[in-house]
């Protein structure tokens, strides 16, 4: 099917418009330096997820009982050291990059698909809102590592069932936060004027309402985004998430408990990559905030 050169333009415009934006968006987020360092850290960090198969130097689950408990920095084929089965704890680290990046991502988009829509329908529908924000707050009454640990111990230990499990534990922040915003949004003018000319619920919700709650959902996000890759993490080394033979940095603190005191840097590497991992996203997301804030940041 051949376009119209009217059509050709409106793409054309339309493509020009969105590489606009989002040159905008990386110049304001570039003059605000916390933000930038977080985001030039996630990227690295999702770079090195991405490219896992092709910069680890060796194997993650291959085992080697001559190359056990090499110390760190002592060989080239080993810079990190390896672990108590002579695994790579460099290539371990590298693959573990992916397991929590790749939980983190899911999580927040399941919990924001989930979060977005009850805390729109509860903030929307004055008769769901209580009814909604009941069940949401009986979940949120709950430690987040507490209730995961009652889902996984339902679920069983899995990668699948680790994604699912979070995803639960944070819809509710999601949900509280859409609604919050849709009750403030759903009496302004310009929401009362659509109902006055016989505009439907579902086109005011989504049309009207719907793209002024995504500024704090964003920054919500990266938080998120961080308490997943925590929670992954302990569920790991608590034995009850990502299975023992999945190289994850929770596995591998898990790994290293029992030669904390010849080996501490089977701790401290894993203990490392969560913390860099964790304040780079807090980065991001404190900088977000203070963006998308007119009253906190000037442009």
């Amino acid at each position: 099917m051949t376009l119209s050169r009217v059509e050709r333009e409106s793409v054309f415009e339309r493509e020009q418009r969105d590489k606009n934006v989002i040159i905008e968006a990386l110049r304001v987020l570039s003059r605000h330096r916390p933000a930038f360092v977080g985001f030039i850290l996630v990227s690295i960090i999702a770079v090195v997820a991405i490219t896992a198969p092709l910069i680890a130097p060796a194997d993650p689950t291959a085992i080697s009982g001559a190359d056990r408990l090499t110390p760190i920095f002592t060989t080239t084929e080993f810079p990190l050291g390896t672990d108590f089965l002579g695994r790579d704890v460099l290539s371990r680290v590298v693959y573990g990059a992916r397991i929590s990046l790749g939980v983190g991502a899911t999580v927040v988009i399941a919990a924001n698909i989930l979060g977005i829509s009850i805390g729109l329908i509860a903030g929307f529908y004055r008769r769901l809102d209580n009814v909604l924000m009941r069940v949401m707050d009986s979940l949120l009454a709950f430690p987040p590592v507490l209730l995961a640990l009652g889902i996984m111990a339902a679920l069983g230990a899995a990668l699948l069932n680790t994604m699912v499990a979070l995803s639960i534990v944070y819809t509710p922040l999601v949900a509280r936060v859409t609604r919050s915003t849709v009750l403030v949004i759903r009496d302004i003018d310009y929401v009362m004027a659509a109902r006055a000319i016989g505009i439907g619920n579902l086109r005011i919700m989504f049309r009207h309402i719907l793209p002024n709650t995504i500024g704090p959902v964003i920054v919500q996000a990266t938080f998120i985004f961080a308490y997943a890759v925590i929670l992954e993490a302990a569920l790991s080394f608590l034995g009850v998430g990502t299975p023992p033979e999945t190289p994850s940095w929770g596995n591998m603190l898990d790994d290293a408990r029992q030669h904390m005191r010849r080996m501490p840097s089977l701790a401290i590497v894993p203990g490392l990559a969560i913390m860099v991992t964790v304040l780079s996203l807090n980065l991001l997301g404190d900088g977000l905030r203070d963006i998308l804030d007119p009253h906190s940041y000037t442009r």
